[in-house]
């Protein structure tokens, strides 16, 4: 054991003495905390709220800071010109992933997401690009987006106790819908549930600090008898991710063959003649879109809800306009977007407040490059801090005030949708789906809904707070809220109905 231990310690000296005497060619890194030697900053690394972590040590270090790990070099970003000097103008040396080992070691690295620069990466987004690219063809999947917007307005109303657990089952029913042409239960539906599940554990599983073989990835390399946590772990999660890919499909192949099947992206593309490499791809494409896009919309959504309950007067002035512009006997459509500014300044001001990717997936570097006079070694590990761009004073004034207004008027503050879905060649291809269903389903909320704060058992109203939870993915913590509808059961059927 001792051996096997000194000889790990070694070889990571060697590595780590050897690249940076070859890496750095005179040329400084950016500015970082001092690190330990071998390990170099491991112990620096946040293990909660990594975003609020780095801004911090961004206000000694500056906009682009590096950190390094064992052979590895982390860099992040934290200003918006920053971000686009690597994502857009480098945009062809930042456009792949770095290797997350837990991912790799689970095979879950196929996922959409997570796939590194190359011509898979390319086919598979030329493939979401026929479908979802344009606003055109968003459009198509425009009913879709109204019916399960309907569905999660009939859950809310029935128990609306249960606000969290609908925010999720519609985000997740609605790409279900979209990618599979599959019909969700109204709860407790089983993929939906394995869905959720695979995105916590993708959360749990790549974040830089949950596991030390994704910062010293030489771990791995260890026998199978030493007892590792991530090992143990990898192997109980490798399989639920190909479970998530294939069981939807199924639905799909099945609805083709019976004749009911709606034109969901699986549909669309198994009617073609497809090569075994195309259905793979359009497979984990469409497997890892599910997992990575349920719950960035479902935590918006709640996100949405509780900043309606503490700022009642926004609560009020949003909820007339769509009363001005749909009236009360119908409930909202795509049409009144044109018509609904406030509310669409509502929207920006929910998203930038809580990003829910708060540090976006990470970029690597193919190459070496220099930037702003500082060497960025090929592999680079580069994050941008979406946070803190979305909470940066000089951009948005007062950017803890939640103000939709900032959004409106002759000199609008930077809108958010500039970057909560990616800069660069790796912008997220469902943007328009999700925006699209962010409106819809907002506006039938304050159509039906009125939403005000619960009270304690001594009569108290229970402030929430947005309460960011650590993961790559950033859940928020759950808060009692007092839904009421706005309307009786009997009116309600009928606009639902409708």
């Amino acid at each position: 054991m001792a051996s096997v231990a000194a000889q790990t310690v070694g070889v990571v000296a060697a590595l780590t003495v050897g690249y940076l005497f070859l890496s750095r060619k005179g040329v400084p890194k950016p500015p970082g905390p001092r690190g330990l030697p071998v390990v170099g900053n491991l112990f620096d690394m946040p293990t909660g709220k990594d975003w609020e972590v780095y801004a911090r040590m961004s206000e000694t270090y500056g906009p682009v800071m590096s950190l390094t790990v064992g052979p590895t070099t982390i860099i992040v970003l934290s200003t918006i010109e920053k971000v686009k000097d690597f994502f857009e103008k480098r945009g062809a040396n930042f456009c792949s992933r770095p290797s997350v080992p837990m991912m790799d070691i689970m095979e879950w690295s196929r996922s959409f997401g997570l796939l590194r620069a190359g011509p898979d990466l390319t086919k598979t987004r030329k493939m979401f690009y026929q479908e979802f690219g344009t606003t055109a063809l968003a459009e198509t999947f425009f009913p879709q987006e109204l019916d399960q917007a309907k569905t999660f307005i009939e859950l809310v109303a029935e128990t609306p106790e249960n606000l969290v657990d609908h925010c999720f089952q519609h985000s997740g029913a609605l790409i279900l819908r979209i990618l599979y042409g599959y019909k969700a239960l109204k709860q407790n539906d089983p993929v939906i549930a394995k869905a959720n599940n695979v995105i916590k554990i993708f959360s749990d599983a790549s974040s830089p600090g949950s596991f030390y073989v994704n910062a010293l990835p030489f771990l791995n390399k260890l026998p199978d008898w030493f007892p590792t946590a991530f090992k143990r772990k990898a192997k109980e999660w490798t399989p639920l991710y190909l479970d998530l890919v294939d069981d939807p499909l199924g639905t799909t192949y099945r609805s083709l063959a019976d004749g009911t099947a709606e034109d969901s992206f699986c549909a669309k593309w198994l009617r073609r003649e497809m090569t075994t490499e195309e259905l793979n791809l359009m497979r984990y494409g469409a497997g890892g879109t599910l997992g990575g896009g349920a719950d960035t919309t479902a935590i918006t959504l709640y996100c949405f809800y509780l900043l309606m309950a503490m700022h009642p007067e926004i609560h009020e002035r949003v909820q007339a306009e769509v009363d001005s512009v749909c009236g009360r006997d119908r409930l909202p459509n795509f049409t009144d977007k044109a018509h609904l500014p406030y509310l669409q300044a509502v929207i920006k001001e929910v998203v930038r407040t809580h990003p829910a990717v708060p540090l976006a997936i990470p970029h690597t570097s193919l190459e070496d490059d220099i930037i702003d006079g500082y060497f960025i070694p090929k592999g680079s590990v580069v994050f941008g801090n979406l946070w803190q761009i979305a909470h940066d004073p000089v951009a948005y004034p007062n950017p803890f005030k939640f103000d939709p207004d900032r959004f409106l008027g002759d000199s609008p503050q930077r809108d958010p949708y500039d970057y909560v879905f990616g800069i660069g060649r790796r912008y997220c291809p469902g943007r328009l789906l999700a925006h699209a269903s962010i409106f819809i389903t907002f506006a039938m909320s304050l159509s039906v809904f009125n939403i005000g704060l619960a009270k304690d058992e001594n009569g108290e109203p229970i402030v929430p707070s947005i309460d960011s939870q650590p993961g790559i993915v950033s859940m928020l913590a759950k808060y009692p809220l007092n839904i009421t509808p706005r309307f009786s059961p009997e009116q309600l059927e009928v606009l639902l109905a409708a």
